[in-house]
């Protein structure tokens, strides 16, 4: 196939040999026009070229843009899972975040209450033994000779 794409483009400008555009295209294109010839032989399809009849070149147009179509589709589909499973990474993060705060707020108020009580159990004990030292011993406490303990144990 010894097709020139920018025959025409180049009779009608000044000569540039250094287009990169048009120098990659072709370059491109190339590789393209020799990978539709593997998908041909592979696919069953009579190779194409200038002398092929329209019908041929119909059942290659539609071939590729089948392919295409298809590739397209696969890569979609491939988005839509990785967007998916990015989705569902960022649920499962958000909800974990959810229970890490209900848990630290549940932390905190559990250490708040024990705090709580034991300032209210310090207090008790301070103010029972204020009134105690102010009471002074009452005779039902008064200190037992260990000798009449001894002889009630014996």
């Amino acid at each position: 196939m010894n097709f020139d794409f920018f025959e025409r483009l180049r009779a009608s400008r000044p000569g540039d040999e250094s287009d990169w555009f048009e120098e990659s295209f072709v370059a491109n294109l190339g590789e393209v026009i020799r990978s539709v010839g593997v998908m041909n032989a592979r696919h069953g399809l009579a190779p194409v070229d200038g002398r092929s009849p329209s019908r041929d070149w119909d059942r290659l147009i539609a071939h590729v843009r089948d392919a295409a179509r298809a590739a397209g589709e696969g890569e979609e589909r491939h988005e839509r899972q990785v967007r998916d499973l990015l989705d569902g990474a960022h649920a499962r993060l958000d909800a974990a975040e959810a229970r890490a705060r209900a848990a630290e707020a549940r932390a905190e108020a559990l250490i708040a209450a024990a705090e709580l009580r034991a300032r209210r159990a310090e207090a008790a004990a301070r103010a029972a033994e204020a009134a105690l030292l102010r009471a002074g011993p009452p005779e039902a406490c008064a200190v037992v000779p260990a000798a009449r303990i001894l002889r009630r144990a014996g």
